[in-house]
């Protein structure tokens, strides 16, 4: 009988405590070890296929390598992995946002003067081309 008591005592408890929201979900750590596997491997295919297609001298990436040597911007010391496995909502969301917060501290801020679209009878009107659209 104790097991059914404590099958008791974890169905009472807050539904915001872990061992809850495990029972509910059945997410525990063998499932989170088989993502983070996923994702592992994910990244390793990504990096493969990276390192097959990536030219060192084109110019964008000369930039950017540039760009964070003058920043004094360094790599990570360890790679940082995107969790692509399925996941239940709540932990694939918190995953996907310290994912994100990560990949902020060492990514390089694009501070290039990015162009403005205007209307087409504003372009017209500045370069002087009368037109009338009926």
């Amino acid at each position: 009988m104790p097991a059914v008591d404590l099958v008791t005592l974890i169905r009472q408890l807050p539904a915001e405590s872990r061992l809850a929201q495990q029972e509910t979900d059945g997410w525990g750590p063998d499932q989170e070890n088989q993502a983070r596997l996923v994702d592992l491997a994910y990244y390793q295919v990504e990096r493969a296929y990276i390192a097959a297609n990536t030219d060192p001298e084109d110019p964008e990436l000369r930039y950017q390598r540039a760009e964070a040597k003058r920043r004094g911007i360094k790599p990570p010391p360890a790679p940082i992995i995107a969790p692509v496995a399925l996941r239940p909502a709540r932990v694939a969301e918190r995953m996907w946002a310290e994912y994100h917060a990560e990949v902020e501290k060492y990514s390089i801020p694009d501070d290039r003067p990015q162009g403005t679209l205007i209307p087409l009878s504003e372009y017209e009107r500045a370069r002087g081309i009368v037109t009338e659209y009926q």
